[in-house]
């Protein structure tokens, strides 16, 4: 028969191993996603998934190679000026307006 401090060491000893493997399996639980994931894809201006329309400065010049119309059009593809045209940005907002004619 266990006597009283034998059976309190027995309690905190399974205390403290549960303790123990709970953390452990915690922090697996809670590690951060993959690291493997690979970095989005950055298009740049001569891949062929480039589009003057949905990329860049989205001023399309005469003679693109998706065939849009030319101008200057807005974030949702719309042709909001025709060409030649330039954006004019606000340095201490950053917001553009579009004009038609040369800068």
């Amino acid at each position: 028969m266990l006597t009283h401090t034998q059976r309190v060491i027995a309690l905190l000893t399974g205390v403290f191993i549960g303790l123990a493997l709970g953390l452990v399996a915690g922090l697996f639980l809670i590690a951060p996603a993959r690291a493997d994931v690979p970095d989005p894809v950055v298009i740049e201006e001569d891949d062929p998934g480039w589009s003057c329309v949905d990329d860049g400065n989205r001023i399309c010049g005469p003679n693109n190679p998706q065939g849009a119309l030319p101008g200057c059009y807005d974030e949702g593809g719309v042709l909001v000026a025709v060409w030649p045209c330039h954006v004019v940005v606000n340095p201490q907002t950053g917001e553009g307006d579009v004009y038609e004619g040369l800068a």
